[in-house]
């Protein structure tokens, strides 16, 4: 990622002749460090302004164009007694959609929760570009025993996740699967 962060790139459109399927129509071209083309971006920044949205850029580090997905190892640790996972705080089920929504960049205004993007906030980066870019969950709950604290409720939980981010296979990336 922080080689990403730093190598820049100059970015050109395909020309028609050299178009395939599933081409992005475009080249990049790396830029020596020496060279100052102004017109060179890092490969972050490539990324970002390929998913601008609600007034932000994003870099979703799991997405559809390169192939990868990703399995997500879940501990869900939250404050109900042993059985009660489902009864109270929401079931389970929800609980991991809304997760599952927070791993993702977002659709609409209405999933920032009312706040707007802060101008240090760019690019934002989310571990996907959309959620069905999970291939396999696991979840793991078990008792939080630390005090509670002010401000904490009862059915706060904590969170310990594993993201495995997965190569695409060779006969996925040209489309013979």
């Amino acid at each position: 990622m922080r080689r990403q962060a730093e190598l820049r790139y100059r970015v050109v459109p395909t020309p028609a002749h050299m178009m395939h399927a599933g081409s992005s129509g475009r080249q990049f071209y790396y830029v020596e460090p020496y060279d100052h083309t102004p017109d060179a971006k890092t490969w972050i920044e490539v990324v970002a302004d390929d998913f601008q949205r609600l007034g932000g850029r994003f870099v979703p580090l799991v997405r559809k164009t390169s192939g990868f997905t990703c399995s997500l190892d879940i501990l869900f640790l939250r404050r109900d007694n042993p059985g009660h996972l489902i009864a109270s705080g929401g079931d389970i089920d929800n609980r991991i959609k809304v997760l599952f929504d927070g791993l993702r960049m977002p659709d609409s205004v209405l999933e920032l929760g009312g706040f707007a993007l802060d101008p240090d906030e760019n690019p934002f980066y989310t571990v996907l570009e959309e959620d069905s870019l999970i291939t396999s969950v696991s979840v793991t709950t078990d008792r939080l025993v630390s005090p509670m604290e002010s401000g904490d409720r009862i059915h706060d939980v904590h969170l310990v996740i594993h993201v495995t981010v997965q190569l695409p296979s060779i006969a996925g990336l040209f489309g013979l699967v």
